[in-house]
């Protein structure tokens, strides 16, 4: 299980780690740590959800320029995966400078009905955005709100632990 799983993320959370893929706007599981007692979607190393709709997805590229995301949005083909997918341009752009300005990205059922998520970006230890990590959540986990209050300061903390270990 990776550094930080055990102590950092809260009981019964399965833990992934994702890396942009530049040529096709994806996010890929890179690593997934699965714990005990949780509701898993079943997403294995390799698996792409698009960016644009993915907690992950979103903190990976709120990493990049902004003319560069205006890009792959534009050439890219923005699905709405659930009624709650946000697929207008513009208000993508928006949300992912919340993201940049906050740190974390929370979404509530935009890949799939009833799955919140959130994300925090993992840094190197020169501060560049390498990768994204989450938990895995259960189905209908609660609302944003309460998923920021239980879930965001482990992350954070996990996030903290990673940074040191990362060039």
């Amino acid at each position: 299980m990776p550094m930080g799983c055990r102590s950092s993320t809260p009981s019964a959370a399965t833990v992934r780690v994702n890396q942009y893929q530049r040529r096709r706007p994806a996010a890929v599981l890179v690593v997934r740590a699965v714990q005990k007692k949780v509701v898993s979607i079943t997403l294995m190393p390799g698996s792409r959800l698009p960016a644009f709709c993915t907690s992950m997805g979103r903190v990976l590229l709120a990493s990049l320029p902004e003319r560069v995301v205006r890009q792959k949005l534009a050439s890219g083909s923005l699905v709405r995966r659930t009624p709650y997918t946000e697929t207008d341009p513009e208000k993508l752009i928006q949300i992912l400078r919340d993201v940049r300005e906050s740190g974390f990205s929370v979404i509530d059922q935009e890949v799939e009905v009833g799955l919140p998520s959130i994300a925090v970006p993992v840094l190197n230890s020169r501060g560049d955005v390498v990768a994204a990590i989450n938990p895995g959540l259960p189905a209908m986990a609660g609302d944003t709100g309460e998923i920021v209050e239980r879930y965001l300061q482990p992350l954070i903390d996990l996030q903290a632990e990673l940074k040191w270990v990362l060039v």
